[in-house]
């Protein structure tokens, strides 16, 4: 009866996690978007289901670093970390370290050039 179920329900987290991890994510599609002056983050399924939404001003934004997310058997797995809004947003799970570091670099280079245009010339 019930015992049986709580003994069951750790086994059962634990498959959930591996669907996610194995099926979900691999086939979770990262949209990022940043304008002169609001940038959006969406991460969506198959068949367009929203698993999450983000937005804020561009003037927000910190530039973007790549960072080891967790690490499996002495292997790391990295992710772009962006800050936008006082909130941490990770992006890229599941490509590789150099992936990610180009996606970094061109995010960078286009928030400096924001930067670069917001300021006042002489």
């Amino acid at each position: 009866g019930g015992a049986s179920a709580l003994f069951m329900l750790p086994f059962w987290l634990a498959g959930g996690s591996v669907v996610k991890t194995t099926v979900l994510d691999p086939s979770k599609a990262t949209a990022l978007s940043i304008g002169q002056y609001a940038w959006e983050l969406k991460q969506t399924l198959p068949a367009g289901v929203a698993v999450s939404t983000a937005e804020g001003a561009t003037d927000e934004l910190s530039n973007a670093s790549v960072e080891v997310a967790a690490t499996v058997n002495g292997v790391p797995t990295y992710v772009m970390r962006l800050l936008g809004g006082g909130k941490g947003y990770g992006i890229g799970e599941g490509l590789s370290e150099a992936e990610l570091e180009w996606i970094a670099a061109e995010v960078n280079e286009y928030l400096d050039g924001l930067e670069a245009r917001a300021e006042p010339s002489d």
